[in-house]
């Protein structure tokens, strides 16, 4: 295949648009792709295009769907870390047709970013109080196909794009304008203010600090969708984690860790000859901190009634510190160090505690089709909230 052929077959296979409002405000611009390997795939792609390879939507054939890091961020984190942020198993709620994703856009974070580039398509903003909804449809049967190319006008729907596929049908993007959920919008403006937990990643997710993405699953339909969110300069820094509020003592960043090389863990506790009790958290593990605190408060207490153990390593100024890390990382460490196999087999290895998201309860979150904790990407940071008993009554307005 000739560089030219190539190319036209990668445009072809590849949507970028933004919403544009009359005066000018837009959204970010997005890309959504199935181009793969020098041709069209089966394989459906998402992602803002400021995010180069850092984040990215990904829709298989097979029927999941993951929202997962880029190769350059993912070498950067702990080994357990480097798994995807969400995956699931897409419901499918019609024969021939998988209604694959649903991107929010309200009218109301829209911002005044300049012209879009040249391959860009410009969408049509919605009017005030609405938003434009895509929803990213995967159509594999004609009568289907060919139900929906008819039927759309009528059903409020516009088709904006259709992207081939592999081994045939189309990749279609309906576009609908439903009225904003300003509940949601403010939901997720909250959460940036005041998260419940946040996980730090190495770099930023995409270069427009300008925005962000608020990621849930609508409870009806089990679908996911994605809303942008606009982050203005006066909603001030994002605070420090709700959660961290449950530990007793004084909580530290890890960049304040007194140590030459910081150990690959989730946290160090360090309780001074004076009694005052420390916790160094590692920002950039996924580790889940309610548990890490109760774990902590245990192993406080036990120090305190027995004194300390062979975990505990003693710090020139009288003071202790021992290490807490989650059981899998130990085994994975210990099969390049039989050492830490021995440490662990005689008790006397980190301070383990059972490490949030294992890869257990995200297959079980695959087969179950729900996401945990609803999350909001900004920057850097991934903060998420914590889902109540009766689930947040968050809804999106479009209904496949």
């Amino acid at each position: 295949m000739s560089r030219s052929v190539r190319r036209k077959a990668e445009e072809e296979a590849t949507f970028r648009f933004a919403i544009v409002s009359s005066d000018g405000r837009r959204s970010r611009e997005w890309r959504l792709w199935t181009y793969a390997g020098g041709e069209a795939s089966d394989e459906v792609y998402l992602a803002p295009r400021d995010s180069g390879d850092s984040l990215k939507l990904s829709l298989h054939a097979s029927g999941h769907g993951q929202l997962g890091l880029g190769l350059s961020t993912r070498e950067k984190l702990l080994s357990i870390d480097r798994r995807a942020l969400d995956r699931w198993l897409d419901p499918g709620i019609v024969s021939g047709v998988r209604f694959a994703y649903c991107v929010d856009f309200p009218e109301s974070e829209l911002r005044d970013l300049g012209p879009i580039q040249q391959k860009t398509v410009a969408l049509e903003a919605p009017p005030r109080g609405f938003s434009v909804q895509l929803q990213i449809a995967i159509v594999d049967d004609q009568e289907k196909l060919d139900f929906l190319y008819d039927r759309a006008t009528p059903l409020g729907l516009e088709i904006v794009a259709s992207l081939p596929r592999k081994t045939g049908g189309e990749v279609l993007v309906l576009k609908a304008v439903e009225p904003s959920s300003v509940e949601m919008v403010l939901y997720a403006k909250n959460l940036c203010a005041n998260p419940w937990k946040t996980w730090e990643l190495p770099g930023n997710m995409t270069s427009n600090q300008n925005f962000g993405i608020f990621l849930d699953v609508e409870r009806a339909t089990k679908q996911r969708f994605a809303v942008e969110i606009a982050i203005d300069s006066d909603m001030g820094r994002v605070k420090e984690p709700l959660v961290f509020e449950g530990f007793r003592g004084t909580l530290k960043e890890w960049k304040e860790l007194p140590l030459t090389r910081a150990p690959e863990a989730c946290a160090v506790l360090r309780l001074e000859s004076d009694g005052i009790e420390f916790i160094y958290v590692n920002s950039h593990s996924r580790c889940q901190h309610e548990r890490l605190f109760i774990a902590a408060h245990g192993i406080l207490d036990n120090f305190i009634v027995e004194g300390p153990d062979d975990r505990w390593n003693k710090t020139l100024d009288g003071g202790c510190f021992t290490i807490m890390s989650p059981p899998e990382l130990l085994f994975r460490q210990s099969a390049s160090n039989p050492r830490i196999l021995e440490q662990l087999n005689r008790g006397l290895a980190s301070r383990p505690f059972i490490e949030g998201n294992t890869l257990e309860e995200i297959g079980e979150h695959f087969r179950e089709n729900h996401l945990p904790e609803p999350m909001l990407i900004v920057g850097s940071k991934v903060l998420y909230s914590r889902r109540e008993a009766d689930g947040d009554k968050i809804t999106v307005g479009f209904r496949p």
